[in-house]
C-alpha cells in the first residue's frame, strides 16, 4: 500500500466564483440574532482580507486558519449559482488512488457528496497509467 500523501497540498486551485472583487463584507450565518457580529470583509487586493482559491490547498492551523469563500447570496448572487474549483494535480495518481480502472472514463459533473469520497480523476491517456 502507498504512503498516504496529500496530493493536493499546495498545487494550484482556481474557483469560477470567489469574494472581494468588488470588496464584499459575507456573514456566517445569515438572519440569525446578532448575525451582524459574525459578518467579516473579503478584499481581493488584501492579503489579510482575501478567501481566493489558493486557500483550498494551502496549510493553515487552528490559530491561523484558511478558507476559500464564494460570494454571498446575500448580496445579489442567486440560487442556483454552481461553482466550478478546478484542482490542477500536475501529475498522474498511482492506481490505488484513482479508484478506477485504467481506461475507465469518469463520470463528468460529478460532485463529492459524503465524507471520505474521492474527486474523481479523469485521464486523457489511459493506456499511460499502467492499467
Amino acid at each position: 500500500m502507498p504512503v498516504f500523501e496529500n496530493a493536493a497540498f499546495g498545487r494550484a486551485a482556481e474557483a469560477t466564483n470567489t469574494c472581494g472583487s468588488p470588496p464584499e463584507d459575507y456573514c456566517l450565518q445569515m438572519g440569525a440574532r446578532h448575525a451582524s457580529a459574525l459578518c467579516h470583509r473579503c478584499d481581493a487586493t488584501d492579503p489579510r482580507l482575501h478567501h481566493n482559491a489558493s486557500f483550498l490547498t494551502d496549510f493553515h492551523s487552528q490559530e491561523e486558519s484558511t478558507w476559500w469563500q464564494s460570494q454571498s447570496m446575500a448580496f445579489g448572487i442567486q440560487y442556483p449559482n454552481s461553482v466550478n474549483i478546478t484542482l490542477h494535480l500536475d501529475r498522474t495518481l498511482p492506481k490505488a488512488f484513482r479508484g478506477a480502472r485504467s481506461g475507465m472514463p469518469s463520470a463528468k459533473g460529478r460532485s463529492v457528496k459524503r465524507p471520505g469520497e474521492g474527486l474523481p480523476h479523469p485521464s486523457t491517456e489511459p493506456q499511460s497509467l499502467g492499467g
